[in-house]
């Protein structure tokens, strides 16, 4: 048997990680022990601790989808990397566990993962932000209970317009951002500008507005109110379960006509679809942006001469999100900047992200009940390993769902009822578990269709 890595743990890291680089198909053993003078192993498990509660409304009723991230007290969430230490989410019940925790202290998150979430994310107990969550300390061997009450979320409503012709703009992005400039959420505009933000915690935000479209018909980005950047734009307070209104935005046409333009790609060089590519003037100002298309290519027009640096998201083809300055920089400072020419484009601005897989396949099925009916509000969850899902969907009223933006990958898939209806959890085919569930083989490009389960109480 060949040792093909070794973590010795001499820091007594209570999460050590041992990293190689795994062939697909061969199956490895992994030993965890002391080390004895003779050479040999000597095995000491001890028993592992829990963190579990229930999730509740102020009225008392269970919350069932809500999801729960917890992370070491010492260890935030950072943005574009996967960094909580477990994911589960409140069953029927409202109740949620996380097992297998070693003994210290650790930060609890609390999120409305429903088809039409109502409650506002919180960290335990009640706080807006990591820094100020209360820890829960689990003893060695420990069974902790952290029960929470979500208070019903807020709402910024508004239309966006072009200020010019004063006609309704589509699809264009709204996004509010706490005190920290961390994003809380994000929408697109529908045919009559109109946008709405929800659910949003009690506090202060600010908006940004810009254009997502893919036509040439570009406008430049802005915050709320008419402002140039984060620093400078106006607060908007949010009521829980009230709304601020009025919240528009008239967005300036871009007169320019240059352009940047490039392809993004994934680190297997595969292209990446739906990445937020934006760039910024001088001083960090956000000027205008593009969405990559099905080939990761994207084209930033309307721009006049000038130097800009570009900012890369993976926005929507990623759970864990990636963020890359232009050229393989992590932030604007040390970017590389981009001389445009008014009528020209400047092309090869190329990015490659580090997102776990990217793809225009789909995952389809049919839920349905023991009598063959369809069951609508049933959460499907597509994991690549026990501890990492990378997309999801809820079924509708005639029992399908479909999962978006696959690539070539061994997915699993687990089926939680989060309408409360009383339906038990189960992993695809039939399933307990992770471990036991049936892979589904996805080729990029090729759907994968008929992955239909039935639920039983």
């Amino acid at each position: 048997m060949k040792t093909v890595a070794c973590d010795e743990n001499l820091s007594g890291d209570q999460h050590p990680r041992v990293a190689f680089s795994a062939v697909r198909g061969t199956t490895y053993s992994i030993q965890f022990g002391i080390f004895q003078n003779d050479g040999t192993i000597g095995f000491k498990f001890e028993p592992a601790s829990t963190i579990t509660g229930l999730v509740r409304a102020s009225s008392h009723r269970p919350i069932p989808g809500i999801c729960a991230d917890v992370y070491d007290v010492n260890n935030p969430p950072v943005p574009g990397t996967y960094t909580a230490i477990a994911s589960t989410t409140t069953d029927r019940r409202g109740s949620y566990t996380f097992g297998d925790l070693v003994d210290g202290s650790y930060r609890v998150h609390y999120q409305d993962c429903n088809q039409s979430p109502t409650y506002a994310p919180q960290w335990y107990r009640g706080r807006l932000s990591f820094s100020a969550a209360d820890p829960v300390v689990v003893p060695f061997g420990s069974v902790v209970h952290a029960d929470v009450t979500l208070a019903k979320g807020g709402s910024i409503t508004g239309t966006i317009r072009d200020s010019s012709s004063g006609q309704p703009l589509m699809d264009v992005c709204a996004e509010a951002y706490d005190n920290t400039d961390t994003l809380e959420a994000s929408t697109l505009s529908d045919s009559q500008g109109a946008y709405k933000l929800t659910p949003l915690a009690q506090t202060g935000f600010k908006v940004k507005f810009s254009y997502c479209a893919t036509s040439s018909d570009i406008h430049f980005t802005q915050w709320f109110n008419n402002k140039a950047d984060f620093a400078s734009a106006t607060v908007v307070p949010v009521i829980a379960g009230s709304t601020s209104s009025g919240i528009n935005a008239s967005l300036v046409p871009a007169t320019g006509s240059g352009s940047i333009s490039g392809v993004v790609t994934n680190l297997k060089n595969e292209p990446i679809p739906t990445v937020c590519v934006s760039a910024f003037e001088p001083g960090e100002v956000e000027v205008a942006g593009a969405i990559t298309g099905s080939d990761g290519s994207y084209n930033i027009s309307g721009l006049g001469t000038g130097t800009f640096k570009v900012e890369f998201q993976a926005c929507a083809s990623s759970p864990y999100g990636a963020t890359q300055w232009y050229d393989n920089k992590p932030d604007f400072d040390t970017a590389t900047p981009i001389a445009v020419t008014d009528g020209f484009d400047t092309p090869g601005i190329d990015a490659s992200l580090d997102v776990p897989w990217s793809g225009t396949s789909h995952i389809t099925g049919t839920i349905t009940g023991s009598f063959g009916s369809p069951i609508q509000g049933i959460c499907v969850t597509a994991y690549v390993s026990a501890d990492q899902s990378v997309g999801g969907d809820f079924s509708r009223s005639d029992g399908t769902y479909h999962i978006d933006g696959l690539g070539t990958d061994t997915f699993k898939l687990q089926f939680t009822d989060c309408s409360g209806l009383g339906y038990q959890t189960q992993w695809y085919n039939g399933k307990a578990d992770f471990s036991s569930g049936d892979p589904i083989s996805v080729t990029d490009g090729i759907d994968t269709t008929g992955i239909d389960v039935t639920m039983t109480m």
